[in-house]
């Protein structure tokens, strides 16, 4: 299974960069609206994905390993 957070930060991101009216249009474009992006990721965001770390870890062990919902 998948536990870093920052995995969830690049689906957070992926997201908001999709959801743009305007699509980056070349590489430099995309680097730039994702550092846009990656800035306005607020505290509690990153908090929360702190937080979660020891229940992905518990669920982890509780799973044997296998998949979890994270």
């Amino acid at each position: 299974p998948d536990l870093s957070p920052v995995e969830h930060l690049w689906t957070i991101l992926d997201r908001r960069i999709r959801q743009r009216i305007s699509p980056p249009k070349n590489e430099h474009e995309l680097k730039e609206l994702l550092i846009e992006e990656w800035n306005q990721i607020g505290s509690d965001i990153t908090e929360k994905l702190i937080d979660s770390i020891e229940n992905r870890l518990q669920e982890c062990l509780n799973q044997g390993g296998f998949s979890t919902r994270y």
